[in-house]
């Protein structure tokens, strides 16, 4: 795969892989609870899916921000 050639492209490339990681991640871990009953292991599992939409959302303003600044300096 070829590098990206702008902050844009990356961002572009970045974002529909965190989208399938995204989906990776919930989809592996309501798998994993469905293996217990309700409990302290769904209530954990939900707790790291909370943590990791706010990551998401973190990077996704720092990739945001990177492109603007790009933008800037061009």
């Amino acid at each position: 795969m070829a590098y990206p050639r702008s902050e844009k492209d990356a961002r572009a490339r970045s974002l529909r892989k965190l989208k399938a990681l995204e989906k990776r991640a919930r989809s592996t871990l309501y798998e994993i609870a469905g293996f217990f009953e309700e409990g302290p292991v769904s209530a954990d599992i939900d707790r790291l899916l909370d943590d990791l939409g706010q990551g998401f959302t973190a990077l996704k303003a720092s990739m945001d921000d990177e492109v603007d600044r790009a933008k800037e300096r061009a």
